[in-house]
């Protein structure tokens, strides 16, 4: 069965396939909310514009635009945490949007002073990974940074900590350069 559009439903008991209907021309990133049965998109529309989408109702016809950029940003990603009720993204490049899934009230999030690319979220924590290969790890709830995780070609590690403290795999300290 063929259908149009750029997100589709199966049903599991039948095997039909239905289109669900959305602005966007190609979808590049989807969560699933099993808690709301919010399905969450990231996907650009014909005019380049790249948009947070939220698709509800019981085959998924209505959507909500949560966030948009004006331009195509592919490396945006979706994170949900379901301990928090939180939703991240990082579309718009440069920083991390923030909501509260039931309300879709966007909440405050630092600036995190890198570009992350890929998030994850469980637990309270959320992981960001950046354009420069480090792992940002956040408290959700307080905003803070915990530690940025630096790993290595040779498959070394450090952990750097707010304040300056840090911690190294048995041969990462060759990759640690400290001064006073």
């Amino acid at each position: 069965v063929s259908s149009e559009g750029a997100l589709l439903r199966i049903d599991m008991q039948t095997g039909e396939t239905v289109s669900v209907p959305t602005r966007a021309v190609f979808i590049y990133d989807i969560l699933y909310e099993p808690a709301s049965s919010a399905l969450y998109s990231l996907g650009v529309d014909g005019s380049g514009t790249t948009a947070l989408r939220r698709h509800g109702g019981a085959g998924f016809e209505t959507e909500t635009v949560i966030d948009r950029v004006e331009w195509e940003d592919l490396f945006a990603s979706l994170a949900f945490d379901p301990s928090t009720g939180l939703l991240f993204s990082s579309l718009g490049s440069a920083r991390i949007g923030m909501w509260d899934a039931g309300s879709l009230a966007l909440l405050k999030f630092p600036d995190t002073g890198r570009v992350p690319r890929t998030l994850r979220a469980r637990d309270g924590l959320l992981f960001a990974l950046a354009r420069d290969s480090t792992v940002a790890v956040w408290d959700e709830a307080r905003g803070e940074s915990l530690a940025e995780i630096s790993l290595f070609a040779d498959g070394e590690w450090a952990f750097v900590f707010p304040g300056g403290r840090y911690a190294v795999s048995a041969g990462g300290a060759r990759h640690v350069h400290v001064s006073v």
